[in-house]
């Protein structure tokens, strides 16, 4: 949209207008995937909207808030860019996407998670009413809506954070306790799915 402006000053008792006129412009926004989401390849093709009166476009992928460690596209007229050799250890990216307008960058940040990883489970197997920890990456923080699972059975953590969760194998998953295997997504394994 354009917005027409006109200031009126009051010089020596006579009225003068300086006319001028604004431009509304956007910025380019990631719009797959979806911003939030979980990248479950170590490829992913990143696209994003035109925005308004951008004239270039500069993703970076990092492991850390605005940093490009992991892919930078440099300046590109293109609105899509196909990364490869993303991490899949559960780390959360961090993208930057920049919009050059009239010659000045800005940028728009996003974040996108990559499934999360078990390296141990102990003791294994396990009995029912044992104490379990599993220990890996990329569990969250907190719980929230992730869920951990057992053969199908959804089982109830007593701690969770990013690398670490524990809880109490039930007597219903216990049958299941010498399948305990890491990364698997089968029929009586664990699973941790995060959301």
């Amino acid at each position: 949209a354009t917005i027409y402006a006109t200031l009126y000053s009051q010089i020596g008792g006579a009225w003068q207008s300086n006319a001028c006129t604004f431009t509304e412009v956007s910025l380019a926004m990631l719009t797959t995937p979806t911003p939030g989401s979980m990248l479950t390849s170590s490829t992913a093709t990143f696209t994003w909207s035109a925005g308004t009166n951008v004239t270039n476009y500069k993703l970076i992928l990092g492991s850390t808030a605005g940093a490009s460690d992991l892919y930078n596209s440099y300046t590109t007229i293109a609105n899509k860019e196909t990364v490869k050799n993303l991490p899949t250890n559960g780390a959360t990216i961090y993208a930057t996407l920049w919009s050059q307008i009239n010659s000045v960058w800005q940028s728009a940040n996003f974040t996108y998670f990559t499934p999360p990883t078990i390296s141990s489970v102990t003791p294994n197997p396990a009995l029912a009413g044992q104490w379990i920890t599993i220990t890996g990456l990329g569990f969250g923080a907190t719980q929230g809506t992730s869920i951990l699972s057992l053969g199908g059975t959804t089982l109830s953590p007593s701690t969770w954070s990013d690398t670490t969760i524990t809880f109490i194998l039930p007597s219903n998953a216990a049958s299941n306790a010498s399948n305990l295997r890491r990364n698997a997504t089968t029929s009586g394994s664990l699973v941790v799915s995060r959301n």
